[in-house]
């Protein structure tokens, strides 16, 4: 199973527009499998990695959140 995640976050970063593709756990946030990015430095890679995984994780929790009070 993470080498099928791996070969789709692969193909899905090769698309036009795509910087980098991960996939993160609704639950925890944490990253599972991520693409390298194709430019720029390092560091700035990291943080775009882990701001995008708590972005992933505040969506879920909202939507939990929302469901929970009924708000659709």
């Amino acid at each position: 199973m993470r080498a099928a995640m791996a070969e789709m976050v692969s193909a899905l970063s090769f698309l036009p527009g795509v910087a980098a593709a991960m996939v993160v756990g609704a639950d925890d946030g944490l990253i599972v499998e991520a693409s390298a990015p194709r430019s720029g430095q390092a560091g700035a890679a990291d943080q775009r990695r882990h701001t995008a995984a708590l972005a992933a994780y505040l969506y879920g929790k909202v939507g939990r959140a929302s469901n929970m009070a009924r708000l659709g």
